[in-house]
Formats: C-alpha cells, structure tokens, sequence
C-alpha cells in the first residue's frame, strides 16, 4: 500500500492550496498523522506545513531508505517566516540556538526547519518499517 496515494491537495475559498488525507484514508493514517501533529508539534490542530511535510516524507520513504534523502530547508526568506508559525518552530530554532549550530537569525530558522522536518520523516519511517510498507 502506497500511503502517499492517501493524500491529496484542496483549494480553500481563499484560493490556498493544502494536503489532507483522503476520505478512504485508513484509520492509522489518520491515528498518526495526528499522532505527528501532537508528539512533535505539541498542535491540538491541524497545521498546512506538518501536513505536507507529512505527505512529502511519504512520497520520498516509499521509494527511498531515510538515509538516502536528502532534506533542505525552504530557500526564500518569506518561506521562512511563514515556517515560524507552525507550532514548535520556536522550540526548534532554540535548540539549533542552545547547540550553537549558528547565530545568524535566517541560518538558525533553516536548520531549525530541517530538525523539525527530519523529526516527521524519522516518525514516517518508524511508520513504514512497523506496516512493513517500506519499496
């Protein structure tokens, strides 16, 4: 089973674009994206980026071990400070900050970006071993 081919982007009124599963998404689908959402983001809510963070992490681990991807962070400063708005952005960009990877304010947002999207993939990949699902 391809859970990638559960998900699937919609329009809002507004005209922005976002992932969500399927309606036929299967229940552990589901179960962990919100499991995601609350043991890595501490969000209560849905969140844009976690979801399609999710999605893109299912596009690249069913054909790809974890240690064969190569993950980056958004290149565009805008980007960037949208990122911050997801929840525990702030938690991520202190810990880059207390490991003293770097100081300078962009540099610590991207590799702040990279943890937490490392942290979904690691979670998808634990997902994909454990339903024996990984290609």
């Amino acid at each position: 089973m391809l859970y990638s081919s559960y998900f699937i982007w919609q329009v809002r009124q507004d005209d922005s674009e976002y992932v969500t599963y399927t309606e036929g998404a299967p229940e552990q689908l589901k179960e962990f994206v919100r499991t995601v959402h609350k043991d890595v983001f501490g969000a209560c809510t849905s969140d844009d980026w976690i979801y399609e963070t999710i999605y893109d992490a299912f596009l690249d681990l069913e054909s790809l071990p974890l240690d064969q991807i190569q993950i980056e962070s958004d290149l565009y400063n805008n980007k960037l400070l949208e990122w911050l708005r997801v929840p525990s952005a702030e938690n991520f960009c202190d810990e880059v900050l207390q490991e003293g990877l770097c100081t300078k304010f962009f540099e610590v947002i991207m590799v702040a970006q990279v943890k937490a999207k490392y942290a979904i993939y690691e979670q998808v990949s634990m997902f994909l071993s454990s339903n024996d699902e990984r290609i």
